[in-house]
């Protein structure tokens, strides 16, 4: 088996030359090479003319006039919405009818009084000389005689006792145990009357008293009110009558006024 080659054989071209890298100077050169021809293009290139603007044809054109025509007139917005010295009542809202000033010039020439001037006043003068006025005769009115008032009578809203009223059927049949006096009350405010209504049989029991609202304003007096009415007795009516009387308690109560309580004395 035979050994490998020490050394590899270096390849030569066809011409017989060997390859070899650029020196310094070769690529100095053909840097040099392309610089120089871009230059030139850059030189050649810019000595062209610039391209020329087409003109412009059909553009539309703004131009200004002293005066509009009446189509252009239609393009104002005020036309229709204010008054407008082309609208239909211009006539009247903005051309004002102009007046002539007419003086008054009296063309009559003056006619002068006819009537003498020593006559002026005469008619007055006898009509004062004709009409006799009279005098007034001032008569004194009648001394005026002095007049006594009479004190008026205070009406008292509360009675000057307490008493009891009663209406209805029952004022027909006799209230047997009529309390002689009833109490008086004291209060900050006069006491209304308190109404009860009973129910009464054949021999003369109540049932069932009601104290109709508001009552009289004192809760003391309308339950003192109660109690009488459910102890009261009437005389007998007709017997064995299973028909109830009705009838309607009254008190009229007395109202005295309230006094300070007496403080202690320590």
């Amino acid at each position: 088996m035979n050994a490998a080659p020490k050394n590899t054989p270096i390849s030569v071209d066809a011409s017989g030359s060997q390859d070899k890298p650029w020196s310094a100077m070769r690529w100095t050169v053909a840097i040099a090479v392309v610089f120089g021809l871009h230059v030139g293009l850059i030189y050649a290139l810019g000595s062209r003319k610039p391209i020329g603007l087409r003109p412009v044809k059909n553009a539309p054109v703004v131009t200004l006039t002293s005066s509009l025509n009446e189509f252009q007139q239609l393009d104002d917005p005020t036309l229709f919405a204010l008054p407008h010295p082309r609208g239909f009542a211009a006539a009247t809202w903005l051309r004002l009818p102009q007046i002539v000033f007419a003086p008054f010039r009296w063309t009559e020439s003056p006619r002068m009084l006819a009537l003498p001037v020593h006559q002026l006043g005469e008619t007055f003068r006898h009509f004062a000389n004709t009409n006799f006025n009279p005098g007034f005769d001032f008569q004194s009115l009648p001394a005026v005689r002095s007049t006594t008032v009479e004190p008026i009578e205070t009406f008292d809203i509360s009675p000057r006792e307490s008493r009891l009223r009663i209406i209805g059927d029952l004022a027909k049949r006799r209230l047997l145990n009529e309390p002689s006096a009833l109490q008086s009350w004291s209060a900050a405010d006069p006491l209304t009357n308190t109404l009860v209504s009973v129910f009464v049989d054949w021999r003369g029991d109540v049932f069932s008293p009601v104290v109709q609202r508001p009552g009289s304003g004192s809760k003391d007096a309308d339950q003192f009110a109660l109690k009488l009415a459910l102890a009261a007795k009437f005389s007998k009516g007709q017997k064995n009558s299973d028909t109830l009387t009705r009838g309607l308690l009254i008190f009229e109560w007395q109202t005295l006024a309230k006094t300070n309580a007496p403080t202690a004395t320590k």
